[in-house]
C-alpha cells in the first residue's frame, strides 16, 4: 500500500495552445506547470537509490498536475462512481478520529492514503470516463478497469493519470535548481506534521 500522496497530472497537449481544457477552462484545482527543461537526479544519491546519479537534463512538455493530494472525499466520490461502472476500486481507509497519523480520518479534506498503485491508475481511469475524458491506462486493448496487471499509459490521452518521476521532481521543485525549495517542515507532508486541504 502507498502511503505516499497522490496527484493526478493532465497532459496540455490534448488541449493545444491555450493550455486550457475541451471547453475552454483549466482544469478544476489543477496548475499549469510550463514547458521546460530541469535538471533531474540526486549528485550524492543514498544507498539504493544510484539510479538517481548522474544529475541529467530532462525536457518536458507542459502538463497539468493537481494544486493538492486527492482528498478522500473526492476519492470516495469517484471509486463510489467507479463501482456502478464496471470498476473495482476501493474507498480511501479511514482508521477513525482514534488515530491522528491517518489524515483521511480528520476530516474529509485530507489526502487520501493506503492505496495501491493498481487503484490509484484504475481511479484515474475512472475519474477520466467520469468527466467524459478517454482513459489513459489499458490492458491490452481494454481500458484497465479490474484486476490486477500491468498496464500501459497512452500519453496521447486526455484523461488523467499519475506524474511521472520527473513530472513529479519537476513539479515539487517550483522552478528551484536546488535539492529542496525550503524547510522540509514547511513543503512536505510527513510523519510530524499534518495540513488539511484548503
Amino acid at each position: 500500500m502507498a502511503a505516499c500522496c497522490l496527484l493526478i497530472c493532465h497532459a496540455t497537449h490534448v488541449f493545444g495552445q491555450g493550455a486550457t481544457n475541451t471547453n475552454g477552462t483549466v482544469p478544476t484545482n489543477m496548475v499549469l506547470i510550463p514547458k521546460g527543461v530541469f535538471q533531474f537526479g540526486d549528485p550524492e544519491p543514498s544507498p539504493g537509490q544510484e539510479a538517481l546519479a548522474p544529475v541529467h537534463t530532462v525536457t518536458l512538455d507542459a502538463y497539468y498536475i493537481d494544486k493538492y493530494e486527492v482528498t478522500k472525499v473526492l476519492w470516495d466520490e469517484v471509486a463510489n462512481w467507479a463501482r456502478t461502472n464496471g470498476y473495482e476500486i476501493e474507498s480511501g481507509i479511514d482508521d477513525g478520529p482514534s488515530d491522528p497519523r491517518i489524515a483521511s480520518a480528520r476530516g474529509p479534506n485530507y489526502p487520501v492514503r493506503s492505496v495501491s498503485w493498481y487503484q490509484a491508475v484504475k481511479w484515474c481511469n475512472a475519474r477520466s470516463e467520469k468527466d467524459g475524458r478517454t482513459p489513459v491506462y489499458r490492458l491490452g486493448t481494454n481500458v484497465y478497469r479490474t484486476g490486477v496487471g500491468i498496464p500501459t499509459c497512452n500519453f496521447g490521452a486526455d484523461g488523467y493519470r499519475l506524474p511521472t518521476e520527473a513530472e513529479w521532481e519537476n513539479a515539487c521543485s517550483a522552478g528551484s535548481q536546488a535539492q529542496r525549495n525550503g524547510e522540509l517542515d514547511a513543503i512536505a507532508r510527513h510523519s510530524g506534521t499534518t495540513h488539511e486541504n484548503k
